[in-house]
C-alpha cells in the first residue's frame, strides 16, 4: 500500500488538514512524525510500511520505530531494527552524536535488550553511560531479576548505592530487587 493510499485510508486519524500533510511530507521530520504517529496509536504495521517507504532516515526516525515497537511490546522486532540500522551504518558513535545517547533512548536500549534476554547487550549499553540515572539503574536490575540473575541484580544496587549522587532508590528499585531475591532464594538479602 502507498503512502497516498495508506493516508486516504486513515483520514480520521489526520483530520481535516491530511492533504496538507501529504504534501509536506517531503522531508525526514515529517515522515519520523507520521512513523511516531502510527506506533502511537498502535498501528505498528504501517509505521513499519512508512518508514519501509522512506526515501532518506536518520538516527530519530530509525529511534521512532525501534521505540514503537517497544512500546507495543514487539522486542524482538525492536532488537532486528537496531541490528538492521548498525548495518546501515549508524555505529553507536554516530547515534551518539546524532541523538546525545540521550538518556530516554539509552534506558529503553537497556530495557528491551533485558526483555529479549540478551542481558550481555544491556550490560554494554548500560555500561557505555556516562551518566547513570535512577531509571537507568532499575531497568538494569530489573532486567537481571527477570531472568533469575539474583546475585548480579543485588551486585548491580550495591554498586547504585556506593556510586554516590543524587541516585535513591525507589520503589520499583525495591520491587526488582525483591523479584531478584525472591527468584535467587536470597530471603537474607
Amino acid at each position: 500500500m502507498g503512502l497516498q493510499t495508506q493516508l486516504n485510508s486513515h483520514p480520521a486519524a489526520f483530520g481535516k488538514g491530511y492533504q496538507y500533510l501529504l504534501k509536506a511530507l517531503r522531508n525526514v521530520v515529517s515522515w519520523t512524525a507520521m512513523v511516531s504517529g502510527y506506533a502511537r496509536v498502535g498501528m505498528i504495521g504501517n509505521a513499519i510500511e512508512l518508514f519501509e517507504e522512506m526515501p532518506e532516515r536518520d538516527v530519530p526516525s530509525w529511534n521512532a520505530l525501534i521505540s514503537g515497537c517497544t512500546q507495543n511490546g514487539l522486542f524482538s522486532e525492536g532488537v532486528a531494527l537496531f541490528r538492521r540500522m548498525m548495518e546501515d551504518g549508524y555505529d553507536q558513535s554516530r547515534i551518539r552524536n546524532d541523538l546525545g545517547l540521550n538518556s530516554f533512548v539509552s534506558n529503553a536500549l537497556v530495557d528491551m535488550y533485558g526483555k529479549c534476554g540478551s542481558l550481555s547487550e544491556a550490560r554494554r549499553v548500560f555500561d557505555s553511560f556516562s551518566v547513570k540515572n535512577l531509571t537507568s539503574w532499575n531497568s538494569m536490575i530489573n532486567c537481571l531479576a527477570l531472568h533469575g540473575r539474583s546475585h548480579s541484580a543485588v551486585s548491580t544496587f550495591e554498586e547504585m548505592m556506593s556510586c554516590g549522587g543524587d541516585v535513591r532508590p525507589d520503589g520499583i528499585t525495591f520491587v526488582a530487587l525483591l523479584n531478584a531475591c525472591t527468584h535467587g532464594g536470597l530471603v537474607d538479602q
